[in-house]
């Protein structure tokens, strides 16, 4: 509720962006986090979690509005696990 809700003085309008980027921010250092929590972080994170479940990448990139190169070339590497599992799919679908 922290991160959406509007306690400003105006409630009738939505967040923008930058308020729930800050928002954000302030809750990953309440939280101790090492890093920043911002948006993109978590976008990654969402992105290498259905990866890993084994959500077709052409899916994942739909679900984020990117291209499969995209999704292939930017999200894969972040885990060598999923970037080993994704060429042995490549290396069975050509075979």
């Amino acid at each position: 509720p922290e991160l959406f809700e509007n306690k400003g003085g105006d409630t009738d309008k939505p967040l923008t962006g930058e308020q729930v980027y800050c928002r954000m921010i302030a809750l990953g250092k309440r939280a101790g986090l090492r890093h920043n929590a911002h948006p993109h972080r978590f976008r990654v994170t969402f992105a290498l979690y259905l990866l890993w479940l084994g959500v077709p990448e052409s899916m994942v990139a739909r679900m984020l509005g990117d291209t499969l190169e995209t999704v292939t070339n930017h999200y894969l590497p972040f885990s060598p696990d999923l970037q080993s599992r994704y060429l042995a799919l490549m290396d069975a679908d050509v075979a």
